[in-house]
């Protein structure tokens, strides 16, 4: 079998969040237990070309070129200006024939909801196809939060329509049993084609035992006291 997995979520700003060290993390993972499969990825080739060999470099000790896969359009794509509405159509079109040309047996997405604001450029064909696509979902906060997250036209637009494609997908691995409920509750998707894989973290997070001196001389450079709250900053409101 032929596993094809999409790594925008590694080229996007995504990059820099959660969504962003999943894609790495997970993408490695299945590589790295591929068995007799072949895993490749797919790239997208409308970002810079330092971003495109960033991208390689985080695979270089797993793959060949041979099974880095690049496919490019006409840019800008992003949807939230209408003048690029055409170019985002063609970019998909350019996507899917280049899906065609590798033939893998399963297009594994990581991050589906993504292209408002740059040149990303993920689709599910509405006509039938010889390869299977499989997302990943990590929330549908927008879609349980409409007034605060779809209240512009145009991203409501863009969120529905991806909506609907995602409901074609062939499977949908949730990254947590609660986002597997929300995609049954709240999606036309049936509950069969939904599975909870509770995703895990990468190797670059662990416990870390440190030295009773070594905890004293960061509460002092911090300024801490014994008990406090950790929050990591958010970008958006999900609370």
């Amino acid at each position: 079998m032929h596993i094809l997995i999409d790594v925008q979520g590694y080229q996007s700003e995504s990059k820099f969040r959660g969504i962003g060290r999943s894609t790495l993390a997970m993408s490695r993972a299945i590589i790295e237990n591929a068995g007799e499969h072949r895993v490749s990825i797919l790239i997208n080739g409308m970002y810079s070309i330092e971003n495109i060999n960033d991208v390689k470099m985080a695979y270089r000790d797993l793959l060949t070129d041979e099974d880095m896969f690049i496919f490019s359009a006409v840019a800008p794509t992003a949807y939230c200006n209408i003048d690029n509405h055409g170019r985002s159509k063609a970019a998909q079109a350019a996507r899917d024939i280049a899906i065609a040309n590798i033939a893998p047996d399963i297009v594994y997405v990581i991050s589906f909801f993504e292209g408002h604001g740059d040149s990303y450029t993920v689709s599910i064909p509405a006509d039938d196809v010889p390869w299977k696509t499989v997302c990943v979902c990590h929330d549908l906060i927008p879609l349980l939060n409409k007034e605060r997250y779809l209240g512009d036209p145009n991203f409501r637009e863009f969120y529905m329509n991806k909506l609907a494609e995602f409901e074609r997908a062939d499977a949908i691995f949730a990254i947590s049993q609660s986002a597997a409920q929300e995609v049954i509750e709240y999606t036309d998707i049936p509950s069969d084609r939904v599975l909870n894989i509770s995703s895990a973290v990468g190797e670059d997070f662990a416990v870390i035992d440190y030295s009773a001196e070594h905890i004293q001389s960061l509460k002092d450079k911090y300024r801490l006291p014994d008990e406090f709250i950790l929050r990591k900053v958010r970008i958006s409101h999900q609370t």
